[in-house]
């Protein structure tokens, strides 16, 4: 991790880990993947933000928005890639709940320095500059939004249709 730490140390990571390769090759090859019964049951946060995009597929929006804003406090545990993962979920849940505080718009400012332009990552963007009053920026980040979903697979698509921007 960023702080040095190692992942193995987490007993279930390998497991997780396996879980995850299975899903993006699945996502990959434009299907639609079974949920892996470790994001349902494991506490490690890569795992309940698989099972938060599951919840979301299965039309269960405010128990996902739930189990993504309860990441909020494990922000400074998270690895790099757990960290760009999550972060843009959270920040989606605190705009459109209206929920943002000074502490997590520090945090997505920094963020949002980092100019991604997958789908989370724009939509995150999008309703925080929105949220913000920055609706010229708002609106050019919503055209770069639709763009990047021109070109994503079926399952980012059915789950950004099911956060209904």
């Amino acid at each position: 991790t960023s702080d040095g730490a190692i992942l193995l140390s987490r007993k279930e990571y390998p497991a997780i880990m396996a879980a995850v390769i299975n899903h993006q090759r699945a996502v990959e090859g434009d299907e639609i993947p079974v949920e892996a019964e470790i994001f349902k049951k494991s506490t490690q946060a890569l795992a309940r933000y698989y099972h938060y995009l599951y919840l979301l597929l299965d039309g269960q929006r405010e128990e996902a928005f739930s189990l993504i804003s309860g990441l909020s406090e494990e922000l400074d545990e998270l690895t790099n890639e757990e960290y760009a993962l999550i972060l843009p979920e959270i920040i989606t849940v605190s705009c459109l709940q209206n929920l943002m505080d000074d502490g997590l718009s520090a945090t997505a400012e920094i963020f949002f320095d980092e100019e991604l332009n997958n789908p989370a990552f724009l939509r995150a963007h999008y309703l925080y500059r929105k949220h913000h009053g920055e609706l010229a920026w708002a609106e050019g980040l919503h055209s770069s939004y639709l763009k990047a979903l021109d070109g994503s697979p079926l399952f980012i698509n059915k789950i950004e249709k099911s956060i209904n921007i």
